[in-house]
């Protein structure tokens, strides 16, 4: 069995990889981090506060433009998302196989210990708020890690519009969406603005949980989820972003923005 300084070796030389895999496989990371920033900063197509009195013209040109736009984010760092691209997020799943340790003082040791190593693993990344990110889950056969260090949102146009919003997942997943400030910069890095966007928090199941408990050995690339959400404007304009998140065997999520519709 790893020593308790083994296992944080190994966890934070993963977080090394996530990164790493990251820079290489991501061409268009920091040019599209511009084009977001000029996005946001103009405050999109409809940025203004006011009222759009809805016509069939209107209509029809509002459903040919987005309001939202799906991005990730970590370290104050923000990456828009292109659709049908594939990318490794620095969010983790570890676990930890407690079956042969039946002794209770033992597995909460071994509780404190794995608790230890995640706040290792997000103790130097942050979101644009400064969030971070960890859930144990301990359970008969094992102990179940969620380790996040970059987070996912949608950058509304015009938050003030937004009448109602909700998420739907698969059994694999569970998720909320909810309101959260951002500082809206420029190229040079200045904050022109503070607007309001959609915080979609995803988290394991608990039938994933339960599912993993019952065959800690399972791969990790079975676990994978659609999260779809649907964001209804005032004017009867309704946006769906869907996303694909799938891990493979090492425990990394992945994020696949599929498409946004506008109904």
């Amino acid at each position: 069995m790893k020593t308790y300084e083994e296992m944080t070796r190994s966890v934070l030389e993963k977080e090394k990889k996530c990164r790493a895999r990251r820079k290489k496989n991501i061409l268009y990371g920091a040019s599209l981090a511009a084009v977001l920033c000029l996005i946001l900063s103009a405050g999109f197509l409809y940025g203004g506060k006011n009222e759009i009195i809805p016509t069939e013209q209107t209509i029809e040109l509002k459903k040919s433009v987005s309001r939202l736009q799906f991005f990730y984010a970590g370290n104050a760092e923000q990456e828009k998302m292109v659709e049908d691209v594939e990318v490794p997020l620095d969010f983790l799943i570890r676990v930890r196989d407690i079956r042969k340790i039946r002794n209770a003082e033992q597995r909460a040791e071994i509780m404190g210990e794995e608790k230890q190593i995640n706040q290792k693993a997000v103790a130097s990344a942050t979101g644009p708020q400064g969030e971070k990110g960890y859930t144990c889950w301990g359970s008969e056969n094992s102990i179940v890690s969620l380790v996040q260090n970059e987070f996912l949102y949608l950058a509304v146009s015009d938050y003030e519009q937004v009448e109602d919003m909700s998420v739907e997942t698969t059994e694999a997943g569970a998720a909320t969406v909810v309101p959260y400030p951002y500082e809206v910069k420029a190229p040079d890095g200045s904050v022109t603005a503070i607007k309001t966007g959609i915080h979609i928090n995803w988290t394991l199941s608990d039938a994933t949980i339960n599912r993993i408990d019952e065959n800690p050995d399972m791969p990790l690339s079975e676990i994978c989820d659609t999260v779809v959400v649907t964001v209804k404007f005032r004017d009867g304009i309704t946006e769906q972003v869907v996303i694909d998140l799938t891990v493979d065997d090492a425990g990394q999520i992945y994020v696949t923005h599929r498409e946004t519709t506008v109904k």
